[in-house]
């Protein structure tokens, strides 16, 4: 098994909307498992879809594969599957919205916790939630509701 994490955009209103927003390149993040099927949260909440059909959508503009044991990308994927059936975090997502558009006009910078946050519900970068403490450069923090894609792969080790 093979995990690797992606930030992607795509050309849908709602993706330029968070990258103008945030001033970031990429609005959406996910994880892969070999090449074939993806985890990630949308306005539909969290689902499973095939690599295949989530490239046709989203254009991966970083990604990192991940050192991890089979045992450790197994403990990944069997973390998330519960978390399939919850829905995203609409109002959570509204509030960072909010969020961005204070730091964007009157350079208010972002709280460390979104205040809307709802733990059975989730916003795409939560999902790094799921992955193990090692993977992240400087610790891993205790709350990602107020991450955005680009900070969560900057966190990972990825750079531009």
């Amino acid at each position: 098994m093979s995990m690797q994490i992606v930030c992607t955009k795509s050309n849908l209103i709602g993706s330029k909307i968070i990258r103008w927003g945030l001033g970031e390149p990429v609005s959406h993040f996910a994880i892969n498992f070999d090449n074939k099927i993806v985890f990630h949260s949308s306005f539909s909440g969290v689902h499973l879809t095939s690599y295949p059909t989530f490239i046709k959508k989203h254009t991966v503009v970083f990604s990192l594969n991940m050192s991890l044991s089979e045992v450790e990308e197994e403990s990944v994927y069997q973390s998330i599957i519960p978390s399939e059936e919850d829905g995203y975090d609409v109002r959570a997502f509204i509030c960072l919205a909010l969020l961005a558009a204070k730091r964007k006009f009157f350079g208010i910078p972002f709280p460390t916790v979104n205040p809307d946050d709802n733990k059975n519900k989730f916003l795409c970068t939560e999902l790094g939630e799921f992955l193990p403490e090692k993977l992240f450069v400087n610790g891993k923090p205790s709350d990602f509701s107020t991450t955005t894609p680009y900070q969560l792969f900057k966190m990972l080790g990825g750079q531009q």
